[in-house]
């Protein structure tokens, strides 16, 4: 499972076969399903020329189809970069995602109420605020 975690061919093919990858991606179900299998045994990652600079990576994904079609895309900067950051209902539906795989579940209240304080840092005096709404 770890080394899937550090895998770019694994973590594209995952990517292309549920266009996204998240926390239960990475288990051993979901590491030997057959569609996996079958996209890494065609995923070849590259070398990116330029893709590493002091100010950024890039990554770039270049898919070719049998029938020779051909999608790509660069990303300069990864959603949650501050060059890029998350809005909102993307942060809010990261975290209620997050929070489904904590062992012990979290009251909805308090899922409304750490997100209202993230979303108000500012107003916050304290930081055992936020904590103890993070012990579910």
């Amino acid at each position: 499972m770890i080394e899937a975690q550090f895998s770019g061919p694994y973590v594209v093919a995952a990517a292309i076969a549920k266009r996204s990858v998240f926390i239960e991606d990475f288990t051993e179900e979901a590491i030997r399903r057959p569609e996996i299998e079958q996209l890494l045994r065609i995923t070849k990652p590259v070398a990116y020329p330029g893709s590493q600079t002091d100010q950024e990576y890039k990554g770039c994904v270049v898919i070719k189809t049998r029938n020779d079609n051909v999608y790509e895309n660069e990303v300069t900067h990864a959603k949650g970069d501050p060059r890029n950051p998350l809005i909102t209902e993307e942060i809010t539906e990261k975290l209620n995602r997050c929070l489904s795989f904590s062992s012990r579940p979290f009251s909805q209240e308090n899922i409304i109420r750490l997100i209202d304080k993230v979303n108000n840092l500012e107003e916050v005096n304290n930081m055992t605020e936020i904590i103890q709404l993070l012990v579910p």
